[in-house]
């Protein structure tokens, strides 16, 4: 594994109109088992999200609004981290063809291929059981 931030030269980011936001693209064939991105990773604690809900909370926020909750993984047993790079816009998908390695050690997430991905193919990974529950948008499977 790289112990220092990679992006795998071949991707780029586009529209993606089913979920009206971003997405991680291959420009270029990508082989399975490729670490395809290493983020450095913001680690805070866990409970500053309901200090920083508690303080939004008004007529126009809520806890869903925060951009904290839709960007953030579950890092360790009481943490969360805001990965760096591209590692805040890979999207859903129960058929994810990459996967996220968390390596809290060196403070790195990983994203690695799961398949060979074809050029023009959308990189996605999975949020996990949950990870949807009480957000202000449906699940799309892409």
């Amino acid at each position: 594994m790289h112990n220092k931030p990679f992006t795998y030269p071949g991707l780029h980011i586009d529209w993606v109109e089913e979920i009206y936001g971003w997405g991680v693209f291959a420009k270029e064939a990508i082989p399975i088992h490729s670490i395809v991105e290493t983020c450095p990773v913001i680690v805070y604690p866990e409970d500053i999200i309901k200090i920083a809900t508690w303080n939004t909370q008004d007529d126009r926020h809520s806890y869903a609004s925060l951009g904290l909750t839709l960007y953030s993984l579950k890092w360790g047993d009481q943490h969360a981290a805001i990965p760096l790079g591209f590692g805040g816009i890979y999207n859903h998908s129960d058929n994810n063809n990459c996967q996220f390695v968390m390596n809290a050690e060196e403070g790195f997430l990983h994203i690695i291929s799961l398949r060979d991905i074809e050029p023009g193919e959308q990189l996605l990974v999975t949020y996990g059981d949950g990870w949807f529950d009480g957000k202000p948008f449906p699940k799309v499977d892409l």
